[in-house]
């Protein structure tokens, strides 16, 4: 329709602005593990506690080992969720569960992986504010 609509703000949205429904995240895209160490795939630092989703893929070029870890804090301690621990993986790619948590403000988090062999092991992550 091409009636106008008084007091109609099409920013708002149940009372929020629209920049307010996009999510804060941080976003990595094929990240190699190039050591036998643990490799930072993507971090974000909240500015206020909330819930986040962690969702990660990871592509193997050949039989390895590989391990894939959040860590953040939930403001009573320091909290690491494995999303894939230490577990063998053939070729291939693999989309991991997501991880769901609860971040303080001010505190770090961090998706990690590592993998027995260099070189072999790429990751794509993401953190999504809920």
């Amino acid at each position: 329709s091409s009636a106008k609509v008084t007091n109609l703000n099409a920013d708002m949205l149940d009372g929020k602005h629209s920049s307010d429904l996009a999510a804060k995240a941080a976003s990595a895209k094929n990240i190699p593990v190039t050591t036998t160490s643990e490799t930072i795939i993507a971090s974000f630092t909240p500015s206020a506690d909330g819930n986040y989703d962690v969702k990660a893929y990871v592509h193997v070029g050949s039989n390895v080992n590989v391990t894939v870890k959040v860590e953040f804090h939930d403001g009573y301690n320091t909290q690491t969720t494995f999303m894939i621990n230490n577990q063998n993986l053939e070729v291939g790619g693999y989309s991991l569960l997501p991880a769901y948590i609860f971040a303080k403000a001010g505190q770090t988090i961090r998706i990690k992986a590592a993998a027995s062999a260099s070189n072999i092991v790429a990751v794509s992550a993401s953190i999504i504010e809920l």
